[in-house]
């Protein structure tokens, strides 16, 4: 099997009207709570990086609705556009002004433009380069977090990490898991991805509430 995200993955395409059902509904669930929070905010900023994660879900959804290959480009476009998105989103609620965190920033997106490009998006480096975007922007701003909401971020990063595993456990096992048992094992990734997606809404929208006290 060849390694796409998000369709060429551990889950077996139906007959049906929807490709993949089990993560398409995750991902209609995931939008359902991200448009729940967006009504929540009152930062413009915060409400741009959860309309973003709202629009790649969205689309993620689509993609296990019906998929062609080109649609993999569009998803990871809107990988850096959320990237973006949380990055204006802490440099204005952390009010840092440093160059650090934007130096870092632009050269993970830099390494990850280039290695797309490189494998044209197929393989599992372009996904794990594509988290490391985002992980990199959240590690940049460590320094500038709020006490009271760091714990938070270190939650959020052990989770991205236990993703980085999911996925490259997906990549070398899913022929084996597959033989074991026809489930929809990708499943397990989007269910992880929403509550990561959820957590860091709530911990913008917690970060709100704390700055309003």
């Amino acid at each position: 099997m060849e390694y796409i995200f998000p369709f060429n993955t551990c889950e077996p395409s139906s007959d049906g009207w929807i490709a993949q059902p089990w993560s398409f509904s995750i991902n209609i669930i995931s939008v359902i709570c991200l448009l729940w929070q967006t009504t929540r905010t009152k930062t413009a900023c915060v409400k741009d990086a959860l309309i973003s994660f709202v629009c790649f879900e969205l689309f993620h959804a689509y993609c296990h609705f019906t998929w062609n290959d080109n649609q993999r480009h569009i998803v990871h476009i809107l990988g850096h556009i959320m990237s973006h998105c949380v990055f204006v989103a802490l440099r204005h609620l952390t009010q840092d002004s440093k160059r650090f965190p934007f130096m870092l920033y632009t050269l993970a997106g830099s390494v990850d433009v280039l290695i797309y490009i490189w494998t044209w998006g197929k393989g599992i480096i372009p996904v794990l380069t594509g988290l490391s975007v985002l992980t990199t922007v959240v590690l940049s701003h460590f320094h500038c977090i709020p006490k009271s909401i760091l714990n938070r971020f270190t939650k959020l990063v052990c989770g991205t990490a236990v993703l980085f595993l999911m996925f490259v456990n997906e990549l070398f096992n899913c022929e084996s898991m597959l033989k074991t048992a026809l489930l929809p094992y990708h499943a397990v990734i989007e269910i992880w991805g929403l509550g990561l997606f959820i957590y860091l809404g709530d911990t913008f929208l917690e970060w709100e509430r704390i700055k309003t006290i």
